[in-house]
């Protein structure tokens, strides 16, 4: 082999080796382009003032579970990953919400009764809304399309705010994103705490029942 193809080589190897990503469920990538290397790290605009909170601060009056809970915003759901998730590919240990599945074009609901106080890109093209409900709180829900909602209206619980947007890349979605999915994030003075502990699972396939599980009770 000549010298010019031994570099050749080489070269290749170096590139595809220094492509691979090993955290978290981050797929390989193709070694083609730069801008496909850059996929597969952080986001552009991390927050190093993200506070995430492990503890369950009490609800508002009127949002607590038993008298206008607080709701899962898709009609049934999953978790494709929790709060805090360690495995999580953009950020292991500091993921800010909860991550459900939603194909494309799915109808997110308003968790609670509140205002809308955003409607932003956030992440590049990953349209996301935050609506305030009560002194100090809010919920954000992220990577959607279709918003039906302004900065300033006023929402009900199970009021329709958007479509999800799909897989990575499509419209509102954004690049950071291994597939299709809804980002959904509480916010308690400035601080994330974990949506789980405040969803009511059979919202809203339960006929107008609300039931709550145990740890909203």
């Amino acid at each position: 082999m000549t010298n010019v193809r031994l570099c050749h080589v080489l070269f290749l190897l170096v590139l595809h080796v220094g492509c691979i990503r090993t955290q978290g469920s981050c797929p390989v990538c193709p070694a083609s382009t730069e801008a496909n290397d850059a996929d597969c790290g952080p986001p552009p605009v991390a927050n190093p003032n993200w506070v995430l909170r492990d503890d369950r601060p009490e609800l508002p009056e009127g949002v607590a579970c038993l008298k206008g809970p607080l709701a899962v915003p898709l009609a049934d759901y999953a978790v494709n990953a929790p709060f805090r998730d360690p495995d999580h590919c953009w950020t292991p240990g500091t993921h800010t919400g909860t991550d459900l599945r939603a194909e494309a074009r799915r109808t997110i609901l308003a968790s609670a009764a509140g205002e809308v106080v955003a409607v932003s890109q956030e992440y590049r093209s990953a349209w996301t809304v935050e609506v305030r409900f009560g002194e100090g709180w809010s919920f954000k829900a992220v990577h959607l399309s279709d918003i039906a909602v302004k900065v300033g209206d006023k929402v009900d619980v199970g009021d329709v705010l958007a479509l999800s947007g799909g897989d990575k890349d499509a419209a509102g979605s954004g690049p950071y994103t291994s597939g299709a999915h809804l980002h959904f994030s509480v916010i308690y003075q400035g601080a994330y705490v974990d949506p789980e502990k405040y969803f009511c699972r059979s919202y809203p396939r339960s006929q107008g029942k609300r039931e709550c599980p145990k740890v909203c009770q």
